[in-house]
């Protein structure tokens, strides 16, 4: 397996987008699932799983990840470091998924709320 760069992974995601005409929102799925794929099958994790994500792309990504791991019955906890308001538009769409499959997600937007955990 060859590990790309920031550089060149943006790289392939502009072609991707932009070139190709690849929604966004497919590569995220596609992102989550083969990371959930190597999460279980090759580290062997099988839970509890904490999944942090924030507002933007990458936080899509790991909304992903905790549908698939949790389709797989991996307990799991999520923490979103935004408020649900602010997330970007396919991140807030896999939010949404999660929550109509009857997953919490934790919201944490201030200091204090993240002193709990």
């Amino acid at each position: 397996m060859k590990v790309l760069s920031l550089k060149e992974t943006l790289a392939l995601e502009k072609t991707a987008i932009e070139t190709i005409g690849i929604p966004r929102i497919a590569l995220m799925e596609s992102a989550g699932a083969q990371t959930a794929k190597v999460i279980v099958r090759t580290l062997g994790v099988r839970g509890p799983v904490l999944i942090l994500a924030g507002k933007g792309y990458n936080g899509g990504d790991a909304l992903v990840v905790a549908r698939y791991l949790r389709n797989q019955g991996v307990p799991l906890e999520i923490l979103c470091f935004s408020a649900a308001s602010d997330l970007k538009k396919e991140t807030r769409l896999h939010c949404d998924a999660l929550q109509r499959l009857g997953l919490s997600i934790t919201h944490i937007t201030t200091k204090s709320q993240m002193k709990k955990f």
